[in-house]
């Protein structure tokens, strides 16, 4: 089943239980799920509105189109993770496992203000990932050691803020004919890159 809320405010707090293999849907409204609760379900997915994570949140698949992520803590994502409007903020961490998949894709505007975390394959093969939306808030992509991230045309890596992109696995860039640009964005490399 889904469970969606456009509207008002929906708060789990410690101790609350969320799970099962349905999707959580977030197109407007809040959403909290405070430090203490347990959150391991099959899909999320943010349209609009803002979903607030500030301990740890277990997913299988995460779509975000639209609105926000925010909070503290961190959100894993097992299998899938598909951005293509939107924002993740806050102090915590995006986390795509090793066994999972991450695209990055249209044109519209993605705004990184916290930690995303690649630890299996990502492509990014849109255009508009822009880091840092407010001082202090500085957007960080890590490239895990064994993971791959390819940027597959003309994706640039913008800054508004700051921050930064760093390399320990395998960086791609694949598309004949295409730039891709680290404009005002660190880039710390310990791994691969291949240009091909």
């Amino acid at each position: 089943g889904v469970l969606h809320l456009s509207s008002g405010i929906f708060t789990a707090g410690d101790g609350a239980v969320i799970g099962g293999t349905g999707t959580l849907d977030v197109s407007g409204g809040t959403l909290t799920l405070a430090d203490g609760a347990q959150t391991t379900i099959s899909n999320l997915a943010i349209s609009g509105g803002m979903a607030t994570i500030d301990g740890t949140a277990t997913v299988t698949n995460f779509t975000i189109t639209g609105g926000f992520l925010n909070g503290a803590g961190d959100l894993v994502v097992d299998d899938s993770m598909i951005w293509t409007n939107g924002q993740m903020r806050g102090a915590g961490r995006t986390i795509v496992s090793s066994g999972g998949t991450l695209e990055i894709n249209g044109t519209s505007t993605k705004s990184l203000g916290r930690t995303l975390r690649n630890e299996g394959q990502a492509t990014y093969d849109g255009t508009g990932l822009t880091f840092g939306p407010t001082p202090g808030e500085l957007g960080l992509i890590e490239n895990a050691v064994g993971a791959t991230f390819t940027v597959d045309g003309e994706g640039d890596f913008l800054y508004s803020n700051g921050g930064a992109f760093t390399n320990a696995g395998t960086l791609i860039k694949t598309g004949e004919g295409t730039t891709s640009v680290f404009y005002g964005v660190a880039f710390h490399n310990s791994g691969t890159v291949q240009v091909q």
